[in-house]
């Protein structure tokens, strides 16, 4: 447009060159005020998408089978842990903010775009320095920015109700501190631990079969794979701490038994001088067989 200006003859420098590059201002701000408004426009459009005032729960996308259909979804945010509860890691605000930034900078994108008056020649106006812009506070810009702004908010609500789905696994989180504890009580046994691994085992296993990757819901997919492993590393480090602790018990139990074995052996192959010495040895046998070996070899189970 401009190198054309620069040849024009009959308007520059004559008594209609302001009148002419009103014009040029006029043509051309009305073309690029009418792309901010269609992107405004095809941007609403997008997101009525998303509109649905009933769309599918965590729990309802969960029980989907695998060849049923999903909701249409553009935003993924995480779970993950904090402390021991399950957050989602962008807030409701945090993806707002987002989404309206890029609306708000595309709205604003063509408003320092110079004038042909101001690059053709150094005069010109404060008024023509720039195409006429497309501002944040007109009306149809508010109207798209609330209806954007409630949709995500609306989306982002259904969304983080997949953290609810966690609430029977949360406690894995500040589990091992229990389990340390636990492993101090000298009153526990053997099947008390083996228990405890089975059930650790248990829950890893559900968390496998029952727990999502992902749930795609309307606008928002929820990653749940990072969370997922996090559950199954700390359900692994209790049965750790536990089995360590079992093979922990069983070497001291060996080692008792050992002993009391080597004590009743001594005894035994010590020839007896008397019948009170007789009688001791019978009494260490008849003590090993009935209390000391059964107490060994059940712990042992």
């Amino acid at each position: 447009v401009c190198a054309v200006l620069r040849e024009e003859s009959f308007h520059l420098r004559s008594p209609t060159e302001a009148r002419f590059f009103r014009g040029i201002l006029a043509l051309l701000s009305v073309q690029t005020r009418y792309l901010v408004a269609q992107s405004v426009h095809e941007y609403t459009v997008f997101f009525e998408r998303f509109g649905n005032p009933k769309p599918l729960t965590p729990v309802e996308v969960i029980r989907l089978k695998d060849e049923e259909e999903r909701q249409d979804a553009f935003l993924v945010v995480k779970l993950i842990p904090k402390g021991d509860e399950v957050k989602v890691k962008d807030s409701t605000e945090r993806v707002v903010e987002r989404v309206l930034r890029v609306f708000r900078d595309f709205v604003v994108c063509l408003n320092d775009i110079p004038s042909p008056e101001s690059r053709v020649q150094a005069s010109g106006s404060k008024e023509t320095k720039n195409l006429w812009g497309t501002h944040l506070d007109e009306q149809h810009v508010v109207q798209a920015e609330k209806l954007i702004e409630r949709t995500v908010h609306f989306n982002m609500a259904n969304a983080t109700e997949a953290v609810r789905i966690y609430d029977e696994y949360t406690y894995l989180l500040s589990e091992e501190d229990r389990i340390k504890e636990f492993v101090k009580d000298s009153s526990k046994t053997i099947p008390n631990f083996l228990q405890k691994i089975a059930s650790f085992k248990a829950v890893d296993l559900r968390i496998r079969q029952e727990l999502p990757g992902e749930m795609r819901m309307q606008m928002v997919t929820v990653d749940c794979r990072e969370l997922n492993e996090t559950l199954r590393s700390h359900a692994a480090t209790c049965t750790s701490i536990l089995l360590e602790h079992v093979a922990q018990m069983n070497l001291e139990r060996n080692e008792r038994l050992c002993k009391s074995f080597d004590t009743i052996v001594t005894a035994v192959a010590k020839k007896p001088t008397n019948t009170t010495e007789l009688v001791d040895i019978e009494q260490q046998l008849e003590q090993f067989r009935g209390s000391t070996l059964k107490d060994w070899t059940f712990g042992s189970n």
